[in-house]
């Protein structure tokens, strides 16, 4: 009967080990995989951080876009200004002209005109990419709140995962005690 119980007990203890080499053979595939998955959010997050350089670079040549443009409009103005001199001095050198003035007076017109058109055409313009860089900024606040919430994400899984490995080395340690007394016993 001694052997008959002891070779039941050892049944049981290799089936213990046999269930406890399992769960530990699944443990580590769960923990590869969730390298696995740690390694992809650490590319989809490097990923991101460049987009994000990108924008920021798309929106600083948008600033010096914009800063050209108000440039240019400032010159724009110059010239208007310098236009309308000019017509105020022709009209007051050939006032007594009256066909030449009225000839000046028309082309003068439409060189106002078309200047009057091209700046608003600038101002159309600037109003525009205005707009584009707002688009954007709202698009890079977007990316950053991503970005943010992934890194967050992150951060949970790694302390979730460093949080799980003593329970499952206590759970090994238990059970090593146990076959440990089992085996003491038997002896």
């Amino acid at each position: 009967m001694t052997q008959s119980n002891g070779n039941n007990r050892l049944d049981r203890i290799e089936k213990i080990v046999e269930a406890n080499s399992k769960a530990i053979e699944e443990t580590n595939r769960a923990i590869q995989e969730t390298r696995g998955s740690i390694e992809e959010t650490r590319r989809s997050i490097e990923e991101t951080r460049r987009s994000v350089e990108e924008t920021r670079r798309s929106i600083e040549e948008t600033r010096r876009s914009v800063e050209e443009t108000r440039r240019s409009i400032e010159e724009t103005k110059k010239i208007a200004e310098s236009n309308s001199r000019t017509i105020q001095a022709m009209l007051e050198q050939r006032a007594t002209e009256r066909f030449e003035h009225e000839q000046r007076m028309r082309r003068l017109e439409n060189l106002t005109e078309s200047n009057s058109r091209a700046i608003q055409g600038m101002l159309e313009q600037r109003a525009t990419e205005r707009l584009e860089h707002e688009q954007r900024m709202r698009r890079l606040e977007n990316l950053t709140e991503s970005v943010a919430r992934v890194q967050e994400g992150v951060t949970r899984m790694l302390v979730s995962i460093d949080d799980e490995r003593p329970t499952i080395l206590r759970k090994l340690n238990t059970i090593e005690n146990k076959v440990d007394r089992l085996l003491d016993r038997n002896e």
